[in-house]
């Protein structure tokens, strides 16, 4: 992606196209499109949290409606969906589309594998196939996916793999300290994983840069009440975490990455004894508009807007771009 500064026309308007933002993308596959759009984020105050129960088939992801404005969290009043498998470890979804998967013990491979699921229904659709690292490592706890649509593995032993869904391979990323189980989150605001591991009852965050894999400690807490090892968690904004411990733990909790302030929401009775993964959908999506992106004299100054290039076999990337609309004309019209 090229940053673009421009001006808007006399009439206080100018439109933006994939390709005025491209900076020579290419694909061994060839690229078939390209489509420019912006970045919409959810309500903020009206949010919805799933969490995964690890070892239930039925019955085993709850659903929360949450206020992330007042760290209001309410038990929905038919909240249950099941996921059809036992072992469950990780729920994530790819912004770039919206789709949901799972990350859950399979009777056909008899390893732990990754599934296309439909979080509205409780229903698979399609399962991906084992999910193994480089080093061979079949034990995987959690997964994200970055704003760009990479998808992250944290495996047992510390490490951090990224995984091709297309050919459900993996590629080396980051070594992490390890002990007990993990959760990943994406921190979207500073582009950079959050890692969380730890033993009863101290927790350590980390974070992990997504250029170079380098990984910063960044504090450590104990859960009260002590309980449980690995930690699912899920990045809201603004530096903020909600989070969970996992055996034998069903506290859900807030974690301020800026202030290191940790706050209980609750402990949802009538829910489970163990959570093992949150997720929050629907996430931060893209607004796609065709053929550009329209910006008047609202948008002066800075704006993100997204480029998402799909080749021939349905692969998809994407990058940023800001495009700042410029002050200097027509000032008759934005001065109206």
């Amino acid at each position: 992606c090229e940053d673009l500064s421009v001006n808007l026309n006399p009439d206080g308007t100018i439109c933006v196209t994939a390709q005025d933002i491209d900076g020579g993308s290419s694909d061994n596959c060839g690229i078939t499109t390209q489509e420019i759009g912006t970045v919409v984020g959810p309500d903020p105050a009206a949010l919805t949290v799933y969490a995964l129960n690890p070892w239930s088939s039925s019955n085993n992801i709850a659903s929360y409606s949450y206020n992330s404005v007042i760290d209001e969290l309410i038990l929905d009043s038919s909240p249950y969906l099941s996921t059809g498998v036992v072992n469950n470890f990780s729920l994530s979804v790819n912004p770039v589309d919206n789709k949901v998967y799972l990350l859950a013990y399979s009777n056909t491979t008899g390893s732990r594998s990754l599934f296309e699921f439909d979080i509205l229904t409780g229903s698979i659709i399609s399962e991906l196939g084992p999910v193994i690292s480089v080093n061979d490592n079949n034990n995987p706890n959690a997964m994200e996916f970055d704003d760009s649509g990479n998808l992250y593995v944290a495996f047992g032993g510390g490490d951090i793999n990224i995984l091709n869904i297309s050919t459900m391979t993996t590629s080396a990323f980051s070594q992490v300290p390890f002990s007990g189980a993990a959760g990943l989150a994406y921190d979207s605001d500073q582009s950079r994983l959050i890692y969380a591991s730890g033993d009863d009852p101290s927790i350590n965050l980390s974070a992990i840069a997504l250029g170079s894999g380098a990984v910063t400690n960044l504090f450590d807490f104990a859960i009260d009440p002590g309980c449980c090892t690995a930690q699912g968690i899920e990045y809201v904004s603004g530096g903020k975490l909600i989070s969970t411990g996992t055996y034998g733990g069903n506290t859900i909790y807030t974690i301020d990455l800026n202030t290191q302030e940790v706050t209980t929401l609750l402990e949802p009775t009538g829910s489970f004894s163990s959570i093992k993964s949150l997720l929050i959908y629907p996430p931060t999506s893209i607004s796609y508009q065709d053929p550009c992106v329209e910006f008047t004299c609202d948008n002066i100054g800075d704006n993100t807007v997204l480029l998402v290039n799909t080749d021939a076999s349905g692969n998809s990337s994407s990058c940023e771009a800001t495009v700042t609309i410029l002050e200097s004309l027509p000032t008759a019209l934005c001065q109206d």
